[in-house]
Protein backbone atom coordinates (compact mmCIF):
# COMPACT_ATOMS: atom_id res chain seq x y z
CA UNK A 1 0.00 0.00 0.00
CA UNK A 2 1.23 3.76 -1.36
CA UNK A 3 2.54 6.06 1.69
CA UNK A 4 -0.10 8.73 2.76
CA UNK A 5 1.31 11.87 3.59
CA UNK A 6 4.19 12.56 6.07
CA UNK A 7 4.85 11.07 9.37
CA UNK A 8 3.17 13.25 12.45
CA UNK A 9 6.11 12.12 15.40
CA UNK A 10 10.29 12.42 15.26
CA UNK A 11 12.22 9.94 17.61
CA UNK A 12 14.09 11.50 20.18
CA UNK A 13 17.21 10.20 19.51
CA UNK A 14 17.41 11.60 16.26
CA UNK A 15 16.64 15.03 17.37
CA UNK A 16 19.83 17.28 16.82
CA UNK A 17 18.39 21.07 17.23
CA UNK A 18 17.36 21.14 20.49
CA UNK A 19 18.63 20.56 23.91
CA UNK A 20 15.78 18.16 24.96
CA UNK A 21 16.39 14.97 26.71
CA UNK A 22 17.02 12.22 24.34
CA UNK A 23 16.60 9.00 26.24
CA UNK A 24 13.71 9.64 28.63
CA UNK A 25 11.02 8.91 25.92
CA UNK A 26 11.37 7.53 22.81
CA UNK A 27 8.83 9.71 20.54
CA UNK A 28 8.82 13.55 20.18
CA UNK A 29 5.89 15.30 18.41
CA UNK A 30 7.04 17.07 14.93
CA UNK A 31 6.46 20.92 14.31
CA UNK A 32 3.27 21.59 12.00
CA UNK A 33 4.62 23.53 8.82
CA UNK A 34 4.44 27.09 9.12
CA UNK A 35 6.46 29.87 10.15
CA UNK A 36 10.45 27.95 10.32
CA UNK A 37 11.43 24.56 8.82
CA UNK A 38 10.73 21.67 10.95
CA UNK A 39 14.41 21.02 10.83
CA UNK A 40 15.13 24.14 12.25
CA UNK A 41 11.94 24.15 14.95
CA UNK A 42 10.78 22.26 18.10
CA UNK A 43 7.09 22.27 18.98
CA UNK A 44 5.23 24.82 21.58
CA UNK A 45 4.67 22.01 23.22
CA UNK A 46 8.26 20.53 23.91
CA UNK A 47 9.90 24.28 24.59
CA UNK A 48 7.13 24.65 27.60
CA UNK A 49 7.75 20.85 29.05
CA UNK A 50 11.60 20.06 28.21
CA UNK A 51 13.00 23.64 27.83
CA UNK A 52 11.33 26.18 29.79
CA UNK A 53 9.79 23.73 32.55
CA UNK A 54 6.72 25.40 33.05
CA UNK A 55 5.00 22.09 32.56
CA UNK A 56 5.60 18.91 34.22
CA UNK A 57 3.61 16.77 31.51
CA UNK A 58 1.95 16.90 27.75
CA UNK A 59 -1.44 17.30 29.76
CA UNK A 60 -0.34 20.85 31.72
CA UNK A 61 1.20 22.40 28.96
CA UNK A 62 -1.64 21.31 26.97
CA UNK A 63 -3.77 23.06 29.38
CA UNK A 64 -1.95 25.88 29.75
CA UNK A 65 -2.02 26.24 26.06
CA UNK A 66 -5.99 25.88 26.04
CA UNK A 67 -6.16 29.29 28.73
CA UNK A 68 -4.55 30.94 26.16
CA UNK A 69 -1.35 32.06 28.55
CA UNK A 70 1.31 31.98 26.32
CA UNK A 71 2.67 34.34 23.33
CA UNK A 72 4.05 33.96 20.66
CA UNK A 73 5.66 36.90 19.00
CA UNK A 74 2.84 38.77 20.54
CA UNK A 75 0.05 36.29 19.49
CA UNK A 76 -1.50 33.88 21.15
CA UNK A 77 -0.72 30.53 20.20
CA UNK A 78 -2.75 27.71 21.45
CA UNK A 79 -1.61 24.79 19.18
CA UNK A 80 0.85 22.18 21.02
CA UNK A 81 2.58 21.26 18.04
CA UNK A 82 3.37 25.11 16.41
CA UNK A 83 6.69 25.02 15.41
CA UNK A 84 9.23 27.69 17.34
CA UNK A 85 12.38 28.68 15.78
CA UNK A 86 15.53 31.46 15.73
CA UNK A 87 15.09 34.52 17.41
CA UNK A 88 10.56 33.75 18.34
CA UNK A 89 9.86 35.54 21.42
CA UNK A 90 8.14 33.89 24.18
CA UNK A 91 5.87 35.15 26.81
CA UNK A 92 4.11 34.20 29.26
CA UNK A 93 2.27 37.02 31.38
CA UNK A 94 1.13 34.59 34.18
CA UNK A 95 4.83 34.14 35.40
CA UNK A 96 5.99 37.37 34.12
CA UNK A 97 8.52 36.42 31.80
CA UNK A 98 9.51 36.58 27.90
CA UNK A 99 12.47 34.48 26.34
CA UNK A 100 14.02 34.87 23.05
CA UNK A 101 14.97 31.88 21.16
CA UNK A 102 18.36 31.80 20.22
CA UNK A 103 21.44 29.21 19.39
CA UNK A 104 24.35 27.65 21.21
CA UNK A 105 27.56 26.57 20.52
CA UNK A 106 25.86 23.02 19.49
CA UNK A 107 24.35 24.11 16.56
CA UNK A 108 20.88 23.62 19.34
CA UNK A 109 18.27 26.02 20.22
CA UNK A 110 18.08 27.68 23.49
CA UNK A 111 15.56 29.64 25.28
CA UNK A 112 17.26 33.04 26.63
CA UNK A 113 15.50 35.03 29.42
CA UNK A 114 14.47 38.61 28.26
CA UNK A 115 13.24 41.85 30.06
CA UNK A 116 9.56 42.99 29.00
CA UNK A 117 11.25 45.90 26.68
CA UNK A 118 13.61 43.48 24.47
CA UNK A 119 10.54 41.20 24.06
CA UNK A 120 8.43 44.17 22.16
CA UNK A 121 10.70 43.64 19.47
CA UNK A 122 12.28 40.85 16.96
CA UNK A 123 15.28 40.37 14.42
CA UNK A 124 14.42 38.67 11.58
CA UNK A 125 16.87 37.75 8.88
CA UNK A 126 15.91 38.39 4.82
CA UNK A 127 15.90 35.57 2.64
CA UNK A 128 14.12 36.53 -0.43
CA UNK A 129 12.91 40.23 -2.17
CA UNK A 130 10.71 40.28 -4.73
CA UNK A 131 7.87 41.75 -6.50
CA UNK A 132 4.27 41.12 -5.28
CA UNK A 133 1.05 42.77 -6.13
CA UNK A 134 0.61 45.73 -8.34
CA UNK A 135 4.72 45.31 -8.49
CA UNK A 136 5.30 46.15 -5.54
CA UNK A 137 8.41 45.49 -3.29
CA UNK A 138 8.33 42.78 -0.77
CA UNK A 139 10.70 40.83 1.60
CA UNK A 140 10.32 37.39 2.67
CA UNK A 141 11.79 36.91 6.45
CA UNK A 142 12.99 33.62 7.87
CA UNK A 143 9.81 33.09 9.61
CA UNK A 144 7.57 33.07 6.99
CA UNK A 145 6.64 36.95 6.83
CA UNK A 146 5.96 39.05 4.34
CA UNK A 147 6.31 42.03 4.54
CA UNK A 148 6.41 45.78 1.75
CA UNK A 149 10.31 46.70 1.52
CA UNK A 150 12.09 49.44 -0.43
CA UNK A 151 15.40 49.70 -2.32
CA UNK A 152 17.53 49.45 0.94
CA UNK A 153 17.00 45.95 1.88
CA UNK A 154 18.96 43.56 0.60
CA UNK A 155 18.69 39.74 0.74
CA UNK A 156 21.36 38.71 4.00
CA UNK A 157 20.36 42.03 5.96
CA UNK A 158 18.41 41.47 8.56
CA UNK A 159 15.74 44.02 10.05
CA UNK A 160 14.10 44.52 13.59
CA UNK A 161 10.47 44.51 14.13
CA UNK A 162 8.02 45.91 16.32
CA UNK A 163 6.08 43.03 17.44
CA UNK A 164 2.68 43.74 17.65
CA UNK A 165 2.22 46.41 15.07
CA UNK A 166 4.68 44.14 12.47
CA UNK A 167 6.79 47.37 11.73
CA UNK A 168 10.16 47.75 10.35
CA UNK A 169 11.87 50.29 12.84
CA UNK A 170 15.65 49.80 11.75
CA UNK A 171 17.62 48.03 8.62
CA UNK A 172 20.93 45.74 10.02
CA UNK A 173 22.96 45.86 6.89
CA UNK A 174 25.33 43.21 6.57
CA UNK A 175 28.29 44.98 5.82
CA UNK A 176 31.81 45.45 7.24
CA UNK A 177 31.49 46.43 11.22
CA UNK A 178 28.12 44.82 11.67
CA UNK A 179 27.50 42.44 14.53
CA UNK A 180 26.32 38.85 13.42
CA UNK A 181 25.19 35.00 14.92
CA UNK A 182 26.81 32.53 13.34
CA UNK A 183 23.92 30.14 13.07
CA UNK A 184 25.76 27.16 10.98
CA UNK A 185 29.17 25.44 11.09
CA UNK A 186 32.01 25.14 13.24
CA UNK A 187 31.32 28.39 14.69
CA UNK A 188 27.54 27.88 15.51
CA UNK A 189 26.66 30.40 17.97
CA UNK A 190 29.48 32.61 18.26
CA UNK A 191 28.54 36.34 17.94
CA UNK A 192 31.54 38.43 16.23
CA UNK A 193 31.68 41.38 14.00
CA UNK A 194 32.22 41.21 10.06
CA UNK A 195 35.52 42.41 8.99
CA UNK A 196 35.29 41.19 5.35
CA UNK A 197 32.93 39.57 2.52
CA UNK A 198 34.78 37.52 0.23
CA UNK A 199 33.10 36.60 -3.62
CA UNK A 200 32.17 33.11 -4.22
CA UNK A 201 32.59 31.13 -7.45
CA UNK A 202 30.40 28.89 -9.61
CA UNK A 203 31.93 26.28 -7.29
CA UNK A 204 32.48 28.41 -3.84
CA UNK A 205 30.51 29.81 -1.68
CA UNK A 206 31.21 33.32 -0.33
CA UNK A 207 32.92 33.54 2.61
CA UNK A 208 33.21 35.77 5.31
CA UNK A 209 35.79 37.30 7.52
CA UNK A 210 34.85 38.07 11.16
CA UNK A 211 36.74 39.68 14.58
CA UNK A 212 36.37 38.17 17.94
CA UNK A 213 37.53 39.18 21.03
CA UNK A 214 41.23 39.88 18.85
CA UNK A 215 40.78 36.29 16.62
CA UNK A 216 40.25 35.78 13.38
CA UNK A 217 37.17 33.70 12.29
CA UNK A 218 36.28 32.48 8.55
CA UNK A 219 32.96 31.11 8.03
CA UNK A 220 30.24 30.87 4.88
CA UNK A 221 28.87 34.11 4.19
CA UNK A 222 25.21 32.34 4.13
CA UNK A 223 26.04 31.05 7.94
CA UNK A 224 25.55 35.00 9.26
CA UNK A 225 22.69 36.42 10.55
CA UNK A 226 23.72 40.49 11.44
CA UNK A 227 22.06 41.39 14.66
CA UNK A 228 23.75 44.42 15.12
CA UNK A 229 23.52 46.54 18.52
CA UNK A 230 20.07 44.91 19.05
CA UNK A 231 21.27 42.07 21.18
Amino acid sequence: MAKKGGVKHLTRISTKGTVIKKKLHKWLAKPIPGTHKVSKAITLLSLLRDILNVAASKKEAKRILKNREVLIDNRIITEENFPIGLMDVIHIPKIKKSYRILIDSHGRLVANEITAEEAKFKICRIENKRRGKKGKLEIGLHDGRNLPANKAHTVGDSVKLTLGKNEINKNIKLEPGTKCLIIDGKHVGEIAVLNEIILGTATRNAEAKLKKEGAEIITVKKYLFPIGDAL
